[in-house]
Formats: structure tokens, sequence, C-alpha cells
């Protein structure tokens, strides 16, 4: 009888123990924390499209002339070109807050100054910018940029026009400017830009070849950069 009531006893301790076991690891279930699943946003592609738009002013342009005959022997002079406006448009696409780039075409027109002839220019440049940081909505940059230039000259011979044919000339520039927040997509853009148009020959004919220097500009432009999608 004894024996019985301790086999009774035993089963007792055990199914206590189980329960107390139960107990605690559903206590212990509803305590493990579980953390959210966070779903991938999409990325939006294409967000730094902007499209440009400036208004530049040629404060200094200079070039030369040089004339060289079949003997060798040559005349040269330098010559300022008037000062005049030059637009362009672009479009770039802002890869990170500090790094952007744009491709943009430009075109202009100028006659020498003490010399019957006009330079007609269009360019097409590469440029990369690097961004400064934005200050209270100021974001200051430098840039540069490669290109070619597509240079045609007309001289007024007295009876009438002589036009060199186009040649496309190797173009640098410098750059350097402050973006200004106007609203969330759009900025005013104020710079100063250093181009370089290589030199290259203009026009041959009887023996003589007359060629042109590097035209050096000094621009400040005004413009609008417009972000698009």
């Amino acid at each position: 009888m004894f024996a019985k009531w301790r086999a009774l006893d035993l089963s007792a301790i055990v199914l206590a123990g189980f329960s107390v076991v139960s107990v605690a690891s559903a206590a212990d279930l509803d305590a493990v924390g579980y953390e959210p699943i966070v779903e991938a946003q999409p990325v939006e592609v294409g967000s730094g499209w902007y499209l440009r738009g400036d208004l530049g002013y040629n404060i200094s342009s200079k070039t030369g002339l040089s004339a060289r005959d079949q003997f060798g022997n040559s005349i040269s002079e330098s010559f300022d070109l008037d000062k005049n406006f030059v637009p362009s448009v672009g479009i770039g696409y802002q890869f990170t807050d500090y790094l952007r780039a744009d491709v943009t075409g430009s075109y202009s027109k100028q006659d020498m100054e003490d010399f019957p002839a006009e330079a007609r220019i269009w360019d097409m440049m590469a440029n990369a910018y690097v961004d400064l940081g934005n200050f209270a909505g100021f974001t200051p940059y430098l840039g540069g940029g490669l290109g070619f230039a597509n240079v045609r000259y007309t001289f007024d011979t007295g009876v009438g026009d002589l036009k060199s044919d186009d040649d496309y000339r190797f173009a640098w520039a410098l750059m350097a400017g402050v973006g200004i927040d106007v609203a969330s997509n759009i900025k005013l853009d104020l710079g100063y830009r250093y181009g370089v148009i290589s030199s290259g020959d203009v026009v041959s004919g009887n023996g003589i070849t007359i060629s042109d220097q590097d035209i050096k500009s000094h621009q400040l432009r005004a413009g609008i950069r417009f972000t698009t999608w």
C-alpha cells in the first residue's frame, strides 16, 4: 500500500513538473520578440535627371590670325572679339549630393575688333561638377568640361564675303559658381566659365594659308536647372 502511494506521488510530481515546464516554455515563447519584416523600397530610376538653360555673356574673348606663304614667311596679329551673349541648353544627372554631370550645347557669333571678320562658333561639351555642400540653400561648385567646337569665319573683302570651311576643334572649359535653391526641383545657377577652343587653319589659296590662334573667352553665366524625373 505504501509503495502504491509512493508511485502515485511520483506520478503527480512528474506531471506537475511537466506542467511547470510547459507553462514556462509557453511563457518563454510569448516573450520571444520578432523583428518586423522590412520590405525593400523600390529605387526610383532617374531621380537625378535635370534640364538646364543658360545665358552667358562674354566679357573678354581673344584670338589671333596668322598668314604664311609657301616660302615659310609669316605674319600674325592678335585680336579681341566683341562682347556678346551666348545661349546654351543641356541635360544632366545628379549622381550624389556632391557629384553631377551634364552635356551642353551653345552658339555664338562674334565680330573681331579692328578687323573685318566674324567668328561663328557652336560647341558641344561634356561637363563634370563637384558640389561643395548646401549652405542655407546655396551650393557652391567647381567644374570642368571637354568637347569640341565648330568654327567658321566670314571675312569682308570689300567686294564680297569670303567664308571659311566649317572646322571642328578640340575645346575645354573650367567653371565655378553657385546653385541657389528656388524650389524643391529648381535651382538658379550663377557662374563663371573660362573656355578655350584650339587653333586651326582657316582658309588657304594662292600659296597662302591663314590660321587662327586659340580662342580664349571669359564668360559670366546665369541659368536655371530643373530636376525633371
